[in-house]
This record gives C-alpha cells, structure tokens and sequence, in this order.
C-alpha cells in the first residue's frame, strides 16, 4: 500500500486505483466532530477531482467505524452550533450524493448514529459479521444528524427504519442485511480484503459506464418507467458510441 497522508482527524491512504478514507478518531471509537465532517467532506471532493482514483472506500482507523457524533464537542442547548454541526454532516452526504465515483462504506464494530447516516449515503455498505449497527440518538432526545431520518426509510422502508429510530435499537449485520441497510456481510477476519477486491474490480471498470450506471440509478428513482427507461436508452446511447466502448466491443468480439 502507498504512503498515507493525515488530515487532522481523518486520514486517506492510495493503493493504485483505490482511495481509502479513514475516520481517525480511535480513542473515542472514531466519533464525528464538526471538524472531521469537514475535512472527510473534503477529502471526498479530492477523490473526485484526482484522476488517478476510480473508487472511494470509506472506514474506521482501528477496531470501528465509528460510534456516532462526538458529544463530548457539543455545547447542550446551543441551537447555532447544533446548526453548525449539522450543516457539517449535511455537506458530506451532499458531496457523496453528487460524486461520479462509487463509494464504499465498510461497517466494522460499532456502526452507530451519524456515522452510520454519512454510510447511507454511500453507495454500497458492506459490514462485517459482528458489526453492531442502529440510530441510536432517541435515547439522548435528538433525532437524525446526517439524513438518517429521510435516507434510511428509502434502503429499507417506513416500518423497520422508524423501527430502528424510535427505539434505538443496535441491530446485528445479519439483521442489517436482510432488512435492506447493508448489502454484503463478509466474516470480520476476511472482511477489508474483500473489500478491496470488489474495490478493485469496480476500478477495472470502465470510468464513463460507472460513471453513467450510478447517476441512471440515482436520477431516475422518482422518474415513471416509461421516462426512466428513456434516460437508459440515452445512456445506453452515449456508452455505445464511446471510444472506451468501440474498443471493449471489438476485442470483445475477437475473442
């Protein structure tokens, strides 16, 4: 693996084709502060812009991904700097909302709160077997912080998200998966290795058609069929006359 860069509280290492961003906060089991959504947020858009990096994974340092905000940094009953905190949040969720480039969120350990919301804005959440997973902010009396109450209910309905948010429930990877929040669970022991190889097989992709297949996903969920599958063929139209394209075809048809 390439040498890793530290950005205050969140660190990015390059490995080829592969960025991984790390939330750095172990001692508090990687809770948010303002200023690493801050930064993660901007790490994010380098990753955007970096043509040398085809997809993004984003974990923990250490043993878990992240427990949550860090309420050690707030200030109770402070309603601009609850403002503040939010519109931190707010600005990562955005920026991976509005990216090219897939992103990967990996739950390990605990996997909780606000952390757990900027993972529902990924593109695919992958957790390993003992992850420990839930919103649980209700216990403390606030809700969402990072679109966890209007995202969640989109990956795995009304019920089970309001579920979730109304008891606070921490729920296991098995149970995250067959409800709709998690996509893969991998066994802890193999879990970062296989992310890596699903990273990489994304980054053997080619650029435009990831590109063109997320945001077809993304813009044509409140579309009719009849509209979506009109943006598809225009899609399907752009790819095929691509150079990138042309030249997969004819090898393809060498084989």
């Amino acid at each position: 693996m390439n040498s890793g860069e530290s950005s205050g509280t969140i660190i990015r290492e390059q490995n080829g084709r592969i960025r991984t961003i790390f939330l750095n906060n172990p001692k508090r089991l990687n809770s948010i502060t303002g200023e690493m959504a801050d930064l993660l947020s901007g790490e994010l858009k380098k990753a955007e812009r970096d043509p040398n990096t085809r997809v993004v994974i984003l974990r923990g340092k250490g043993v878990n991904y992240s427990s949550g905000a860090d309420l050690s940094k707030f200030e109770t009953g402070n309603r601009s700097k609850a403002i503040e905190f939010r519109k931190s949040m707010n600005s990562v969720v955005l920026t991976m909302n509005s990216m090219k480039k897939p992103v990967l969120a990996v739950l390990h350990g605990y996997s909780l709160g606000g952390g757990l919301e900027i993972a529902e804005s990924a593109d695919i959440r992958i957790a390993g077997s003992s992850a420990k997973i839930g919103q649980p902010e209700i216990k403390i009396g606030i809700n969402a912080g990072a679109g966890g109450n209007v995202i969640l209910p989109k990956l795995m309905g009304r019920g089970r998200a309001l579920y979730l948010m109304l008891t606070g429930q921490i729920i296991t990877a098995e149970q995250a998966v067959n409800w709709g929040l998690v996509d893969i669970v991998f066994g802890d022991g193999e879990l970062f290795t296989k992310v890596q190889e699903i990273a990489e097989s994304m980054a053997g992709m080619p650029e435009e058609t990831v590109s063109v297949c997320k945001k077809l996903v993304y813009e044509t969920q409140n579309l009719t069929v009849e509209d979506a599958l009109q943006r598809e063929s225009e899609g399907f139209a752009d790819l095929f006359t691509s150079p990138e394209t042309i030249k997969r075809i004819e090898k393809f048809l060498k084989r």
